[in-house]
């Protein structure tokens, strides 16, 4: 019971102090942009120089590099599902040699299953095609 109740108080806890950093955050926010001290005239002309393209060329490179990583990213997943998948048939395939060398060591023999539906012709649903003669 008290192991609840700790965990209950401190969830309220982390609760209120989320809450309570949160209006501290959007109340000095609010306060900073009030005052007109970093205010600077929009109407000014701003000259860039080269910052400008070096800017935009750096944030050309930090979208390839982001898009880059991602597909390493999945190129890295593929490979472990791959290897995954892999083990898996391995160990399977292992597996059924081990049962059919069992079952030929034990002198019992098995008959597979069927692996599909059985055929029309064998449910006597069969359909007869007559040869017609297109005008």
């Amino acid at each position: 019971m008290r192991s609840q109740e700790r965990d209950e108080v401190a969830s309220v806890t982390a609760w209120t102090f989320r809450v309570g950093t949160t209006v501290l955050i959007t109340i000095s926010g609010l306060a900073g942009l009030s005052s007109p001290a970093w205010a600077v005239d929009a109407t000014a002309p701003t000259n860039f120089g080269v910052l400008g393209p070096v800017g935009i060329v750096a944030v050309g490179v930090g979208v390839l590099g982001m898009i880059a990583g991602v597909a390493r990213r999945r190129r890295q997943a593929l490979a472990r599902s791959v290897a995954e998948r892999s083990a898996a048939a391995e160990q399977v395939v292992a597996e059924r040699a081990a049962r059919a060398a069992a079952n030929e060591t034990s002198g019992r023999q098995t008959v597979p299953g069927p692996s599909r539906p059985p055929a029309i012709e064998s449910t006597a649903q069969q359909v007869t095609v007559h040869d017609t003669q297109l005008a």
